[in-house]
């Protein structure tokens, strides 16, 4: 599984290397994505909700971050870029979900007799931020990992292969 370097910095979940450990948070996405799109094409039978349109979103950017890393995976063919939509799609929906859990949490919480749903709703938000951001962790790892290779493999930043720029006269 490892290329050069296996160290514990390289390392996740079960003694799993990095890129494995990717490729598994990629398939959970994915999954995850297919289920969203499945629940909402279910739920717009029965009724319409300004609802469903964040659930498109969410189902369509679960599903644009996983199939390149799968698709990169399945091909053998390991680059650095395969990992970028991934990590700015997940980015971006990490900090969206940061800032709406809480804004409802700290309105919950001024409201008197919210005190308890309040302090539910925020297990219920910073719970699977947690996670999200753990499995993030993962791939941003992974991410380093290939790019190291990737740099070495080319010479490194200074190397034989590495471009330079002239001197101006």
């Amino acid at each position: 599984m490892c290329c050069y370097s296996c160290s514990s910095k390289w390392m996740c979940w079960c003694g799993f290397h990095v890129t494995t450990g990717s490729l598994i948070v990629a398939w959970i996405y994915f999954l995850a994505g297919i289920l969203g799109f499945l629940s909402v094409l279910i739920l717009a039978f029965h009724s319409f909700s300004i609802d469903y349109i964040f659930n498109w979103i969410s189902a369509i950017l679960l599903l644009c971050g996983s199939v390149p890393i799968i698709v990169g995976e399945m091909r053998g063919q390991r680059t650095s870029k395969m990992y970028r939509p991934f990590l700015i799609t997940t980015a971006i929906s990490l900090a969206i979900t940061a800032i709406a859990g809480i804004v409802a949490t700290v309105v919950l919480f001024t409201k008197t007799r919210a005190h308890v749903f309040g302090f539910y709703y925020l297990w219920a938000y910073m719970l699977p931020l947690i996670i999200s951001i753990w499995l993030y962790s993962i791939v941003y790892r992974a991410y380093k990992f290939v790019q190291q290779n990737e740099e070495e493999k080319n010479g490194g930043q200074y190397g034989q292969n590495a471009k330079v720029m002239p001197m101006p006269i």
